[in-house]
């Protein structure tokens, strides 16, 4: 699982909190993930897109989501088949062994389906999905050794490849606060998709209102 958040505004707060106040909390590489008392407003924003459109769901992938959130909620709405595609194999069994109250018992719905594999090179096989949630990083420099841009259009140009006509993606972007971020995104969603509509929502535990976007396939 690449770390899907960072520059996160009041990090170090969330960091101080307490089990308390927000049940347990996954950290990779410092950044706060998610945490259990308040994952299902992170997990609703991810995947309301995909409902109001009200196209098929036969077919849905999800790009990152190692924590289980996502999956968990898209579940709820009764998807033919689900791939989960996520790097970290680590991330995935520590989910299902101390965040419960985070992924229930997701991984085990026997309509889905786990490849730990970089998201990015499973793209090259061209799938057809009916819709594709980017769960990952929009800052992959620790990673990569093209510019960010670049390396952001050339994947969401392969998301757009794996999705039917009229396909939807729903993406989370960034902090209220990282213009930057928003700018880079907004110029690469427009560029490969139509219906771009951004939203936020204040997710407590990331003392922050967070970003995040849907597109539909040209």
């Amino acid at each position: 699982m690449l770390k899907k958040k960072s520059s996160t505004h009041g990090q170090n707060i969330s960091k101080s909190m307490s089990y308390e106040t927000f049940g347990r909390m996954m950290f990779l590489d410092g950044e706060l993930q998610i945490a259990a008392a308040d994952a299902y407003i992170y997990n609703q924003s991810m995947v309301s897109p995909l409902i109001e459109a009200g196209n098929s769901l036969n077919n849905v992938a999800i790009l990152g989501g190692g924590d289980g959130g996502v999956l968990y909620e898209l579940l709820k709405h009764n998807p033919g088949s689900v791939t989960l595609i996520d790097i970290d194999k680590e991330v995935i069994n520590t989910a299902k062994k101390y965040l419960k109250d985070i992924c229930f018992d997701a991984f085990d719905d026997p309509s889905v389906t786990i490849i730990n594999d970089d998201a990015n090179t499973f793209l090259d096989e061209k799938h057809d999905f009916d819709a594709i949630i980017y769960d990952l990083t929009m800052h992959p420099e620790s990673f990569i050794n093209v510019d960010r841009e670049i390396y952001l259009d050339g994947i969401f140009s392969k998301i757009k490849d794996n999705l039917k006509m009229g396909g939807v993606l729903s993406l989370q972007c960034c902090s209220q606060f990282d213009a930057t971020t928003r700018g880079i995104i907004t110029g690469i969603l427009n560029k490969h998709f139509s219906d771009v509509t951004f939203k936020k929502s204040y997710i407590p535990s990331f003392c922050v209102s967070w970003v995040f976007a849907s597109a539909k396939r040209k």
